[in-house]
């Protein structure tokens, strides 16, 4: 193996020098330099700040003007609920383990937060629009 093996985790790096420990306890600096989780950080702030306004106005826009819920937009709604969900919590989680160079939340935040993103990325991205494109029949002329 050329790899590092722990109990919750696996670094595809040789620990033949010993530097290789644990994500969830020691910042990762020999993977890469500081600066650069720091670059991380600036662009998941940016993605932070951009998409939570943007989502939130879609949202908001679509729940006051009547005319903009038509079957279609559901799938638009579907996503800005998606991408406010993912500014909201996987986005702050990424920007606070980058900003320590290492996931602070240990091995149970790690799999809280990766079975939340997996929810989160297939049931808002496949699943729920489905419903709404049924009622709207978009797959009514679809037979098995």
């Amino acid at each position: 193996m050329n790899g590092t093996e722990g109990i919750n985790f696996y670094v595809p790096m040789s620990n033949k020098t010993g530097v290789v420990r644990s994500p969830f306890e020691y910042p990762q600096y020999y993977l890469a330099e500081p600066w650069k989780y720091r670059l991380v950080c600036c662009y998941i702030f940016f993605l932070i700040s951009t998409g939570f306004p943007i989502n939130f106005l879609t949202l908001l826009v679509t729940f006051k003007h009547k005319k903009l819920r038509q079957p279609l937009n559901y799938i638009l709604v579907n996503l800005a609920v998606a991408d406010l969900c993912m500014a909201c919590f996987g986005f702050t989680v990424t920007f606070y383990t980058a900003w320590n160079g290492y996931f602070v939340f240990g091995p149970i935040g790690c799999a809280v937060e990766g079975f939340f993103a997996t929810l989160g990325g297939k049931g808002w991205g496949l699943g729920l629009p489905s419903p709404g494109l049924w009622e709207s029949g978009s797959f009514s002329s679809w037979h098995c």
